[in-house]
């Protein structure tokens, strides 16, 4: 964050130079950045290590914090005063666009990764069918993301994808469906 965030704002079109990511490419960046760290971890706890770093990275929202068997684990990876200056330095990543849908993409991944790929998918469930009895209502686009996340999780996890590869080719069109239609 604090390297995208030393570059220059975006230039006029025609300009040349590296500018500061915003949206899916800023998203881009940072999980690729993520991958290069956690690839050079143990194999044994890298994979975990990246899922967990992106949830807390990328969040912006209370979430994580509030689920009372990751609270714990959130608080010892960050305490409040490193948290403010993430966000201060953070930007506005997001997936397809928006920033819901990396949230949601990004703590299911996690949540899978710690608790299990069912238990992550009720959790998106349960989520939704609290929204749906407040304001921002149920949402097949946040369920999308849900589940795109626990794929992504689960590949991982399982080597499918390969942190040196995500290092070098992670793009979020190749990792979340599109939901206009949704």
């Amino acid at each position: 964050a604090v390297a995208n965030r030393a570059l220059p704002e975006p230039p006029n079109i025609g300009a040349g130079g590296e500018s500061r990511r915003s949206g899916d490419a800023l998203t881009e960046y940072y999980v690729r950045r993520a991958a290069h760290a956690a690839d050079a971890l143990p194999q044994d706890v890298a994979p975990r290590a990246f899922l967990l770093a992106l949830a807390i990275g990328l969040d912006d929202s209370q979430t994580l914090a509030a689920i009372p068997a990751i609270a714990e684990t959130v608080a010892g990876v960050e305490a409040p005063s490193e948290r403010s200056i993430r966000l201060t330095l953070l930007g506005e990543p997001t997936m397809l666009g928006r920033r819901d849908l990396a949230q949601h993409f990004f703590i299911s991944a996690y949540l899978t990764s710690a608790i299990g790929s069912e238990a992550a998918t009720t959790a998106g469930f349960a989520k939704e069918l609290l929204d749906a009895q407040g304001d921002s209502g149920f949402s097949f686009a946040d369920i999308a993301a849900d589940r795109a996340g626990t794929r992504f999780a689960n590949g991982v996890l399982k080597n499918h994808f390969p942190l040196g590869g995500l290092e070098k080719s992670f793009e979020v069109d190749t990792f979340i469906p599109k939901v206009d239609d949704l």
